[in-house]
């Protein structure tokens, strides 16, 4: 189980490093890429099927159709936030330790919320808590990224 976990966390820290990095130099033929060279700010896209949430919850499957509507609603208030914190920071360095940032929070999501699911492994409240632990991790992040914004505001 620990093994399996420090595997998984492992593994997320390093997909950062080999994905779209949002703006590092890489190299093709001695050259750095166009696309490397544009600085985007990051953003969140779930990978699951968004289930439906009806007005009064009662099944598991409900419960989870909640919870993702939730992560989803948060996820774009952090897109947004991202963007504009993006925006207002003033040198390229600043925006790639952001960018690093916003990467390691997210793998930090990830790895803590699949975590808590898995005192729940092989039953079906093992997505419910990893559904609940994702959406309250996003409001604690929406609340640090909204301090962060307003200390960047100019003055």
């Amino acid at each position: 189980m620990r093994w399996g976990l420090l595997l998984l966390f492992s593994a997320l820290i390093c997909a950062g490093c080999f994905g779209d990095d949002g703006g590092h130099v890489t190299e093709e033929r001695g050259k750095p890429s166009t696309q490397a060279l544009e600085l985007k700010p990051p953003v969140i896209s779930e990978r699951f099927t968004k289930l439906p949430c009806p007005a009064k919850p009662l099944t598991t499957i409900e419960l989870v159709g909640c919870a993702e509507q939730r992560i989803l609603r948060s996820d774009k208030a952090i897109n947004s936030e991202t963007r504009v914190i993006f925006a207002r920071l003033g040198t390229r360095a600043a925006k790639n330790r952001f960018v690093s940032g916003e990467r390691a929070w997210l793998a930090y999501r990830r790895a803590v919320c699949l975590s808590r699911a898995d005192v729940y492994e092989g039953g079906s409240l093992a997505k419910l808590v990893f559904a609940n632990c994702v959406a309250a991790e996003n409001l604690t992040h929406l609340r640090d990224l909204r301090r962060f914004e307003r200390n960047l505001r100019p003055k």
